[in-house]
């Protein structure tokens, strides 16, 4: 599986993570990106900055 099929898989969770980061403070906010980069395998962390980025364009 491609990167991009794995993003196209999980479109409806990254929908879900923007709706709910809109309902938090920028400090909550700040602080669960910075937690959740740090959470995740060394493999993965590349892939999890991309979606974060998505999350933070449209929050």
């Amino acid at each position: 599986m491609s990167e991009r099929d794995l993003y196209e898989q999980n479109i409806p969770l990254i929908a879900e993570m923007v709706v709910i980061s809109r309902d938090i403070t920028d400090s909550e906010y700040h602080n669960w990106m910075h937690e959740t980069i740090q959470s995740v395998p060394d493999e993965v962390r590349s892939f999890i900055s991309k979606i974060l980025m998505v999350v933070d364009k449209y929050r």
